[in-house]
């Protein structure tokens, strides 16, 4: 038997699709401790240990503007840069000294992409660590955009140049305020100051396919495509009443902001209002124009619809590409520029680079997208592709190797 320790952001599109991989390990004859914010403890505690925050501090995912209203209007840059200083590195230090007590020898520590707190346990106590990145992958590339921007990849000169400034600008206005805040924790810990963060060098699992990602020049050995990792079904899902009007063979159409984007005019009111008089809207929340429910198990539903309206939440586009959907996507916060970047890229849906598109950009490309089967097409070659993965499985196996390693 071994023991995991699992390090996750205090998000529910972080905490619900690792837990299968748990239930997969518990399965096995290991052990699972998992250390994230309380507001997760009861889901944890029914496959695994869970280990409450001490020292270290979490922000509720779900209520990050509620909570930071500053935020909202901040643009990209501004947003980002806050929320690498004020949310991940502000918390460092104490999740350090949480982990640093939680972990014994011979664990192997199991972290979201950006816990940075992991990168210090590695420098500092040499302990094991794994990255499961359920996000645009962040690891640089000098040949690709820098991550943020939800730039195109491209090979020219004028693209090169770009990309250049581009790395160099993101240093300094996007991970500047968040730098000087761990180089002050490292400092304490007598570690050198460090330019941006390392990925491992044990295991990276990107929580994708390879076809959703840009082909890289210098892709990390220690990286593994291990599909997508999606939540359990629900075990006492009561269908809304309007459930069984979906069983028809007009259009329907699911619009989600997903969980922390809660100003519903940044785009479920411009959408319900493109879309009423078009096809059938569902939208996941509360809405009066529109079925709504604050949950809808995606797995039930992907099936009855035609398309997805979202700002670009990692988790909900690749259930959507799972289920052979095509998108309208339109998000500029985290790394949504990024997740609809690639769906533009993959030719599995529109990018509509906008946070507040107007109903009638929403309108126009949800009619394309209903229309021009290579939409369809492109979103199905990929779910035919995602269907060779089991994420659980292999990040369940990927893990026991990594444990089997260690000196």
């Amino acid at each position: 038997m071994a023991r995991f320790v699992f390090a996750t952001h205090a998000a529910s599109a972080h905490v619900s699709p690792l837990i299968p991989v748990a239930r997969e390990l518990v399965s096995r004859g290991h052990e699972i401790t998992w250390y994230t914010g309380k507001s997760h403890q009861a889901k944890i505690e029914q496959v695994a240990t869970y280990a409450p925050p001490t020292h270290g501090q979490f922000t509720d995912f779900e209520r990050l503007e509620q909570e930071n209203p500053e935020i909202i209007d901040m643009n990209r840059v501004e947003r980002s840069a806050w929320f690498l200083s004020e949310i991940w590195a502000k918390s460092t230090e104490g999740q350090y000294h949480d982990l640093k007590a939680i972990c014994r020898p011979g664990d192997v520590l199991l972290a979201d992409s950006g816990f940075w707190a992991a990168n210090l346990l590695h420098e500092k106590d040499g302990v094991v660590w794994a990255t499961v990145c359920q996000s645009p992958m962040s690891i640089p590339d000098p040949n690709l955009p820098p991550f943020g921007t939800g730039w195109q990849p491209g090979t020219t000169d004028w693209h090169r140049r770009r990309d250049r400034r581009g790395h160099e600008e993101n240093m300094v206005k996007v991970f500047g305020p968040a730098s000087t805040r761990i180089n002050a924790v490292r400092k304490t810990l007598n570690l050198p100051e460090t330019r941006g963060q390392k990925p491992t060098p044990y295991l990276f699992m990107q929580a994708t396919i390879p076809s959703f990602e840009y082909p890289r020049t210098s892709l990390p050995g220690q990286v593994r495509f291990i599909g997508p990792l999606f939540p359990d079904l629900p075990k006492n899902f009561t269908p809304p009443d309007w459930w069984h009007e979906l069983d028809t063979d007009s259009p329907k159409v699911l619009v989600t902001q997903g969980t922390s984007a809660t100003n519903q005019d940044d785009l479920i009111n411009p959408a319900v209002e493109a879309l009423k008089n078009e096809v059938d809207v569902i939208v996941t929340g509360q809405h009066e124009k529109a079925r709504a429910a604050r949950f809808l198990p995606y797995a039930e539903l992907m099936p009855k619809l035609s398309a997805i309206v979202t700002n670009g939440g990692y988790g909900t586009v690749q259930q959507a590409i799972a289920h052979g959907l095509p998108l309208v996507v339109s998000g500029q916060t985290e790394d949504k520029p990024e997740v609809c970047a690639r769906v533009h890229w993959t030719g599995a849906g529109i990018d509509l680079k906008a946070r507040r598109p107007s109903s009638r950009r929403i309108r126009d490309a949800v009619r394309k997208v209903l229309s021009d089967d290579s939409y369809r097409t492109k979103s199905e070659e990929l779910a035919k592709e995602m269907a060779g993965y089991d994420a659980k499985t292999e990040a369940a196996t990927l893990l026991e190797e990594l444990e089997a390693r260690q000196p």
